[in-house]
């Protein structure tokens, strides 16, 4: 997961969750809290440059999600929800 400055559309740098997801025993000592460092490149190959690229047209993108999600899920819906989108 990269972070994304809401703002500017610029992607900072990344960090991985796989550290949670630990099966076993000894995972419950021994899973630590954080993820182990960042990283500036996609860790899948060919590890492309992704720090510092800016996402286009970002607010719009936010806008058709943000208006998709409650259509298709909230208008009709006879629960409440609460969701987000997170970012830094």
């Amino acid at each position: 997961m990269f972070d994304v400055d809401l703002s500017t559309g610029v992607i900072g740098e990344g960090r991985t969750n796989a550290h949670w997801y630990q099966l076993g025993p000894a995972a419950v000592s021994g899973c630590p809290w954080l993820p182990p460092g960042t990283y500036s490149h996609h860790p899948d190959s060919p590890n492309p440059q992704v720090t510092g690229m800016v996402v286009p047209d970002l607010q719009e993108a936010v806008r058709i999600v943000t208006e998709y999600v409650f259509l298709l899920f909230l208008s009709s819906s006879p629960f409440s929800f609460n969701w987000g989108l997170l970012y830094p």
